[in-house]
């Protein structure tokens, strides 16, 4: 992350800001994947929402979708769980499985409610990491507008400074 940082630094000042950027995304993605947690940027830093506040919604939302999979199939052999009769198996050995057996069921109904509640999750996050990264698009605006006044308001203040000196 550290070299493609500065890589893209590199190329940002030589003006291809469009490489830079993909530099930038790939490493902070490679460090991503390995397990680091690369740093976001603050306003004037970058004016990219997605570089501001991380996380993508679209694959957030893929993992909640693999996730109710995971709850539909779980859910179904639960059920079919619950449908195997063993009223006709006697004796010890009958006794034996309804003891063991008895559980699997409701472990796997378990697992299908967690497995729900966990894509129900994500897909608020998903939500969430949405509307942040839309909050995070307004303020750029807002701070390249505050810039250019700030600016626009400096320049005014030099210049009738400067005229004042010059009578």
């Amino acid at each position: 992350d550290w070299a493609t940082d500065k890589v893209g630094h590199k190329l940002d000042e030589a003006g291809l800001h469009k490489w830079a950027d993909v530099v930038e995304d790939w490493g902070d993605g490679v460090a991503s994947d390995l397990g680091a947690t690369p740093g976001e940027q603050q306003l004037g830093q970058s004016e990219q929402a997605n570089e501001l506040v991380h996380g993508d919604p679209g694959r957030i939302r893929e993992s909640a979708k693999h996730l109710r999979d995971f709850h539909g199939a779980f859910d179904k052999v639960s059920s079919g769980l619950k449908k195997v009769d063993s009223s006709g198996w006697k004796g010890e050995g009958g006794d034996a499985f309804r003891e063991k057996f008895g559980v699997h069921p409701a472990k796997w109904a378990q697992a299908a409610e967690a497995c729900k509640a966990a894509a129900d999750a994500l897909e608020s996050y998903a939500d969430t990491v949405k509307w942040a990264q839309g909050q995070a698009q307004e303020a750029v605006a807002l701070y390249k507008k505050g810039e250019k006044a700030s600016k626009t308001a400096f320049a005014t203040y030099t210049d009738k400074v400067e005229s004042y000196k010059a009578k």
